[in-house]
């Protein structure tokens, strides 16, 4: 015969153990529910991979800086509203348009824009003779700034360092700022402003563009946020 004591103990130890095991399923079912709530309310994001358009140059404190203007048809368009529309909501200084653009990450680069291309100096007697070791020490090149001159080690032929950011926009949007001045200096302004606040910068107001090269360096891949908030400026 059993031992009722021993069966009253057993008892107990397997209702402790069904406490426990159904905590233990209150406790997952619960970590369930806020995990599926996290990524219902967690934005999605999009890669997206922008096609250069064109490239200005400025500087900061660091030294030179370089924005690349690109596009994707990823990107939505800002509001369709006339220059001239714009142009009134500028002057009433009115924050109901913005521009949706993507910030990149900051990349380093080499800037051989200004260095000078290694050619074949022509020789004493000609082009189809260039110059050798000794027609330079017997005829030294002019040292004025932009001649040519033989390379040394020190010659900055590798370029100079400096900082590249990509800043895209919509691609329709893009082609309607290539035909107009007043859309591509606002979206060069905006993206200037936008680079400053979000990375701490300090760039120069002017700015230069670059001919014959719609971008510096590499375009990278972006992720942008797949639910828009209202008017956003910068995505990403």
């Amino acid at each position: 015969m059993a031992n009722p004591k021993l069966l009253g103990l057993g008892l107990s130890e397997a209702e402790a153990i069904g406490a426990d095991s159904a905590r233990f399923e209150e406790l997952l079912l619960q970590a369930s529910k806020e995990l599926q709530q996290a990524q219902t309310t967690r934005p999605e994001s999009t890669q997206i991979q922008p096609q250069p358009g064109f490239c200005i140059k400025t500087n900061s404190s660091e030294g030179k800086v370089f924005i690349n203007i690109c596009h994707s048809p990823s990107i939505p368009p800002p509001a369709d509203v006339t220059e001239e529309e714009l142009l009134q909501m500028l002057e009433e200084d009115q924050a109901g348009f913005r521009i949706p653009m993507s910030l990149g990450e900051p990349h380093a680069e080499l800037d051989a824009s200004q260095c000078p291309q290694r050619t074949q100096e022509s020789g004493p007697l000609g082009p189809f003779f260039p110059r050798t070791q000794e027609s330079w020490a017997q005829d030294p090149p002019p040292s004025a700034p932009g001649d040519l001159a033989p390379r040394s080690d020190s010659f900055p032929y590798e370029g100079q360092g400096c900082t590249a950011y990509d800043v895209a926009v919509n691609s329709d949007f893009y082609r309607r700022m290539q035909n107009s001045d007043f859309l591509r200096e606002l979206v060069i302004t905006i993206a200037r402003e936008g680079l400053e606040d979000k990375y701490n910068l300090q760039l120069n107001p002017e700015w230069r563009m670059m001919k014959n090269r719609p971008f510096m360096g590499s375009i990278s891949q972006q992720n942008i946020r797949s639910e828009q908030r209202p008017r956003i400026q910068e995505l990403g």
